[in-house]
């Protein structure tokens, strides 16, 4: 049994062309100088106006980060879990469905623990393993 370990990178706008993502950008600096005037911060000392920038980065763009997981392969599906909670704190057992360009999300079920659903997911992934070679031997028995 192959466990793949997949390490996802923070993306801001995934599968957006330039430029809507220039655009974004874009909307995002007009919105924080907006607040940064209302707030009128003292533009002698740029540190903390800065730091201000950034925590506004984060807040919009936190819930876009996608976590890591893990999944087992069998055949077409994919039974897999999260190793890092998502932005609600749970975490999350899920099947896909390969096709040729994409994977189709079967099922998702959220648990409080990242151990619950590593259990969950290999229990998936050994149910249709069974239910496949049980098959196999009616046909070739």
């Amino acid at each position: 049994m192959n466990v793949k370990d997949v390490r996802t990178e923070p993306y801001l706008m995934a599968n957006v062309g330039q430029r809507n993502l220039a655009k974004s950008v874009l909307t995002i600096a007009v919105v924080i100088l907006r607040r940064l005037c209302r707030r009128k911060t003292n533009m002698s000392n740029p540190g903390p106006m800065l730091q201000n920038i950034e925590s506004m980065i984060n807040k919009m763009f936190r819930h876009t980060v996608m976590p890591r997981y893990r999944y087992w392969q069998f055949r077409n599906h994919v039974f897999g879990w999260n190793t890092e909670p998502t932005s609600n704190g749970k975490f999350c057992a899920f099947i896909y469905r390969v096709t040729k360009r994409s994977w189709k999300l079967v099922r998702k079920v959220e648990f409080g623990r990242r151990k619950i659903a590593k259990a969950r997911a290999l229990k998936w992934y050994q149910q249709r393993k069974a239910k496949w070679e049980a098959k196999r031997k009616v046909i070739e028995g």
